[in-house]
């Protein structure tokens, strides 16, 4: 388990790189392994202050299909940067197909919630 860890801390990593070819590259690896882990630890880089790297997170997190996935990506459709909140939602509607979503159901009162701001 920790040497799994230890993998997806150093995936994210390079995802997190400002390497656009290598974070692409890095997203396959990514999915391929155990989703609460991956889920995990991008949670914990959300708040990351930079926007390219809160994109490459919603961008990871859109083939992880797992409810904390959606809780992270319905938290980045708030995001302060249109990039971002347009790639969390892409992502969201990438996952609309996994059956234990229901984030389409939340999506509309996150919204809501942002305009009336």
């Amino acid at each position: 388990m920790e040497m799994e860890m230890n993998r997806v801390n150093q995936l994210v990593d390079m995802l997190l790189s400002g390497d656009d070819a290598q974070a692409e590259a890095v997203v396959p690896a990514l999915a391929s392994l155990e989703r609460e882990p991956v889920a995990l630890a991008l949670k914990h880089r959300v708040p990351h202050a930079d926007a390219d790297a809160r994109w490459w997170i919603a961008r990871a997190l859109a083939v992880l299909p797992h409810p904390e996935s959606v809780n992270q990506l319905i938290q980045l459709v708030n995001d302060p940067d249109s990039d971002v909140r347009a790639c969390a939602a892409m992502a969201l509607g990438e996952l609309q197909e996994f059956s234990g979503c229901k984030a389409w159901t939340r999506l509309p009162r996150t919204l809501r919630m942002r305009t009336h701001m």
